[in-house]
């Protein structure tokens, strides 16, 4: 009776010790995920185990060499761009979920032969104009093709080529002009200017190298050339910008200088970069017509111009950090780049009207299915009435 009496008391202590050492280990586990403590990585370096850069080990005597899949590259031709034959996954959810692929030459587009029987149209443009939110058969690009050849009636078609690229500015689109688009012999060459970032994206100050551009200079002030990539030692050119103190993070960008877009006030600043960007669309224009084609530019407004209460939200902000603001207006933006355009001769087609008309129903993070098709009926329109097409039955028999 003892020895029983004596193993029931054995049990119910060792019953006591296994529930306590279990909430033990579940306080512990409680404290490591409230206070974010990496204790899964803390054991396995505990262990002596090689712990790679997302926390899974890596068997002590294991040698990985792998390939691995690279969507954006650096690029010395135009800072960066999509990788060759890549399949790119974009997804939000509730809106969309898509998957398109890359062609040889790093670009959400189909191939293209060298040269073609029918007039040719490059799409030039950044993250709206890559459009990776939509299948590739649903973008403003394709569908202007479709749109030319119904609203024709069959008489007339164009090849448009899509050399979109997210996040590039002009600066960015003259290199891809001058080494990707040109050696295709298209008829025209179309950029597609997002007010929204392609000025700051020009600005040398907000993006150094490698991606960022460099600009030659000539003697009397002209832009000669834009180059990317180090075209200095890594060393020098880093030490060069902080002597000069020509970095500027984004909160100075945004709050500082962004605005005087938005005012004729001046500010030295974006009077530098708007003159760069004046010098670049002049360049480009001068390299397109060298090679027989024309330039035009499309120009898609920002949230600020087609959303009044961003606008109004964002313009009380700047006007409380700068009282000297008081025209600010969301119309400015476009009337600089218009007015810039016809000093240079280059035409000039607005979007803003489609935007101002169809508000949210244009977006999903870019640009909605919707949109698109919207945006290329005017575009189809506007070939039809302002280009050179030519009837399909006197279409070049040699190609271009």
């Amino acid at each position: 009776m003892g020895a029983l009496h004596e193993r029931t008391r054995l049990r119910s202590n060792l019953a006591v010790l296994l529930v306590g050492l279990l909430a033990g280990l579940g306080l512990v586990a409680g404290l490591a995920k409230l206070l974010h403590l990496d204790l899964g990585g803390r054991l396995q370096r505990l262990r002596a185990e090689t712990v790679r850069p997302d926390g899974a080990p890596v068997a002590e005597g294991v040698n990985v060499q792998a390939a691995e899949t690279v969507a954006y590259v650096y690029d010395n031709r135009c800072g960066w761009k999509l990788a060759p034959y890549v399949q790119i996954h974009r997804a939000i959810g509730g809106l969309f979920d898509v998957r398109n692929r890359t062609n040889s030459e790093g670009f959400l587009d189909r191939e293209h032969a060298l040269r073609t029987d029918y007039f040719r149209i490059a799409f030039v443009g950044d993250s709206l104009t890559e459009a990776q939110q939509v299948d590739m058969a649903q973008r403003f690009s394709e569908r202007t093709e479709e749109y030319v050849y119904t609203m024709s009636q069959g008489n007339k078609a164009v090849e448009v080529m899509n050399f979109g690229t997210s996040s590039w500015g002009t600066a960015h689109e003259y290199g891809a002009i001058k080494h990707f688009v040109l050696k295709y012999r298209p008829d025209e060459v179309w950029i597609f200017f997002f007010s929204g970032n392609d000025v700051g994206d020009n600005s040398t100050r907000l993006n150094g190298p490698p991606m960022g551009p460099t600009y030659v200079y000539a003697p009397d002030g002209a832009l000669k050339d834009v180059l990317f990539g180090w075209t200095m030692p890594p060393p020098v050119t880093r030490g060069e910008r902080s002597r000069g103190k020509a970095e500027m993070d984004h909160t100075e960008w945004d709050l500082e200088v962004w605005p005087f877009m938005f005012t004729e006030a001046r500010s030295p600043i974006m009077d530098g970069i708007l003159g760069d960007t004046r010098k670049i669309f002049r360049l480009t224009r001068d390299l397109v017509a060298s090679q027989g084609s024309r330039l035009r530019v499309v120009y898609l407004p920002s949230g600020w111009e087609i959303n009044a209460p961003l606008f109004e939200r964002s313009a009380s902000e700047w006007r409380a950090r700068n009282p000297s603001l008081t025209d600010l207006d969301a119309r400015t933006p476009e009337r600089k780049i218009s007015a810039m355009m016809a000093e240079l001769g280059i035409p000039f087609l607005s979007t803003t009207p489609l935007s101002l008309e169809y508000g949210k129903k244009m977006t999903i993070d870019h640009y909605s299915p919707f949109g698109h098709e919207r945006i290329a009926e005017v575009l189809a329109k506007y070939v039809l009435d302002n280009c050179e097409v030519p009837p399909l039955a006197t279409a070049r028999p040699d190609g271009r």
